[in-house]
C-alpha cells in the first residue's frame, strides 16, 4: 500500500532527482527550453559552402506510416547534419563532369515544401580551401 501512494504521489518516479542524499535536482522548464538543441535534421543548403571531400552517410528510418524511407547527410566539425537534396547531387555531378576540379560549392534553396528548388553554385575561389 505504502508504495501505491508513494506512486500517486510521483507517478514519474521524478523525485528522485531533486537535491537530496546527493542526487540530481530537477530542471526547470525555462531551464529545459535554453538548453534545448533542435534534433531536426538541416539541409545543405543551411552551410554557406561545402567541401565535395565530406564524407556522406545514409539515414534509414519509418514514417509515421510505416513505410521506410531513407536520404543522405553530411556532419560538420560539430556533428550537426545536414541533409543532401537527390538534386543537389545530381547538379554537383553534372558540374563535376563538365569542370572536373571544383571541390567548394554552396546551394541556394528557393520556395518550400514540396515546390523547394536547390541550385549549386561553385565557390568562386577556384575551388581551393
Amino acid at each position: 500500500m505504502k508504495n501505491y501512494f508513494k506512486l500517486l504521489q510521483d507517478p514519474f518516479g521524478e523525485a528522485d532527482k531533486r537535491v537530496n542524499g546527493g542526487k540530481k535536482k530537477m530542471k526547470s522548464l525555462k531551464e529545459e527550453a535554453e538548453e534545448y538543441e533542435s534534433r531536426a535534421t538541416k539541409v545543405i543548403s543551411d552551410l554557406e559552402k561545402f567541401d565535395i571531400n565530406m564524407n556522406v552517410f545514409t539515414f534509414k528510418g519509418v514514417d509515421s506510416d510505416g513505410e521506410h524511407f531513407s536520404y543522405k547527410y553530411v556532419e560538420d566539425k560539430e556533428g550537426v547534419k545536414y541533409r543532401i537534396p537527390w538534386s543537389v547531387l545530381e547538379q554537383v555531378k553534372a558540374y563535376l563532369e563538365e569542370e572536373g576540379e571544383q571541390e567548394l560549392f554552396k546551394v541556394k534553396k528557393r520556395g518550400e515544401g514540396l515546390n523547394t528548388r536547390y541550385t549549386v553554385i561553385p565557390v568562386q575561389d577556384g575551388g581551393k580551401k
